[in-house]
């Protein structure tokens, strides 16, 4: 054992063994990688001073992980392949786990085939976090995070001259399929080094997403906003398909509210109006943040109010001010403003950002706030942000008559 794996051992004892602080000298882990420290000793049992190989899984098993997604690997092999014509001339390798973390596609440089192998950067290896402890692959499957698991990130002292950049693949029902990963067996030791890695596993990551979508929905009809995917979000010609295809209302609160910076949230919204559309939701310069805005449709008066309790990016004093607060502080924000649209819409539409991304149903907090929204007078209150169909409730007046609905 060497010093630099001895000092590793020592630190993981100390913070995730016995709950210390490291010494205000020490390299200490982010908060993503310290919580994978300690799941690997309480949970997973591991002991971090046992130096354990790279599990490798014999044929015949690994055959059977590979039986069970076939027809996901065919499509994922060619984002490998172009994945890796980026990244091999740096050193990386490109692993393709399942679910469970067993590597069922690899590419590598031949000519570093052995040491690749010994450091479990193969086909069959497993990387799940029960079993190797803190690694891109498994800590990308226990946190369903992308992220980058760099040299002392690891548990396990036999991989801490390993970095790994790691990204979760999903199937259309927003079910964990793949991880897709670049490991290198050396890198820079500064962990910022890997950003770029980091950014790109990501970019094929969902590219693999949007291809096995199209596989499994070849026979419906696919409505395609962009010719490019990748430039969805920064591309005019997105609000103008909008408009052709029907939308007439674009809720702006969201947590990608700042990918464009501020050049995007002072824009967005004067595209989306010199296009026809009404923005709800942008970020204001201006109170009240919180606002109604109406729309007349067929003779209706439409109220339509829209909030988000989840960004990306602080909401600082004297700039823009989304439309975002916390899903308990909806009843004391929100609710007098749907009560005071309430008396002079024939309908008022909430349309709220929140929840928690593939899960299968909205949370305690949201159904208590949007019943406080019904009994203030909203009609309909639709969430977004979760990827999945989380199904519909009728509560009290919910949509408040048929006559409504059937002449809208």
């Amino acid at each position: 054992m060497q010093s630099h794996q001895r000092e590793h051992i020592h630190a993981v004892m100390r913070l995730a063994g016995g709950g210390q602080p490291l010494p205000a000298d020490a390299d200490a882990p982010d908060a993503l990688i310290a919580a994978s420290w300690r799941r690997c000793v309480h949970q997973h049992r591991l002991d971090p001073t046992r130096m354990q190989p790279a599990v490798i899984l014999p044929q015949q098993q690994l055959r059977e992980h590979r039986e069970r997604i076939d027809e996901f690997l065919r499509i994922a092999r060619h984002g490998l392949e172009s994945l890796y014509q980026q990244v091999a001339g740096m050193g990386y390798c490109v692993l393709l786990t399942d679910a469970r973390g067993v590597t069922v596609d690899f590419i590598g440089d031949l000519k570093l085939d052995a040491p690749l192998r010994r450091a479990g950067l193969s086909l069959g290896s497993d990387w799940s976090e029960h079993h190797a402890g803190t690694c891109g692959v498994g800590t990308a499957i226990a946190t369903g995070q992308a992220l980058s698991v760099h040299q002392g990130d690891h548990f396990d002292a036999t991989h801490i001259a390993l970095t790994c950049s790691a990204a979760p693949v999903y199937d259309p029902l927003g079910r964990l399929t793949a991880i897709l990963d670049i490991s290198a067996l050396s890198s820079p030791q500064a962990k910022s080094s890997q950003h770029l890695a980091l950014q790109l596993v990501k970019v094929y990551a969902q590219r693999v997403e949007n291809a096995f979508f199209l596989r499994c929905f070849r026979h419906d009809w696919v409505l395609e906003l962009h010719p490019s995917p990748e430039f969805v979000e920064i591309s005019p010609e997105l609000a103008e398909h909008l408009r052709t295809a029907g939308f007439t209302v674009v809720s702006l609160a969201n947590n990608h509210w700042y990918d464009q910076r501020l050049e995007g949230v002072e824009q967005t919204p004067k595209l989306v109006r010199e296009l026809g559309l009404v923005p709800v939701g942008a970020a204001q310069m201006e109170p009240p943040v919180f606002r109604v805005e109406s729309v007349e449709a067929k003779g209706w008066r439409l109220g339509f109010v829209a909030i988000t309790t989840r960004t990306n990016a602080p909401v600082r004093e004297g700039g823009p001010q989304l439309a975002y607060l916390p899903t308990d502080a909806i009843d004391e924000q929100v609710v007098p403003v749907v009560t005071q649209a309430r008396a002079d819409h024939d309908l008022v539409i909430v349309v709220v950002h929140w929840g928690e991304e593939y899960a299968e149903a909205p949370n305690y907090a949201q159904v208590k706030a949007a019943h406080a929204l019904v009994d203030a007078g909203a009609d309909l209150v639709i969430g977004s942000h979760p990827h999945v169909l989380q199904g519909v409730e009728r509560y009290g007046k919910g949509l408040r008559s048929e006559e409504h609905t059937s002449e809208l």
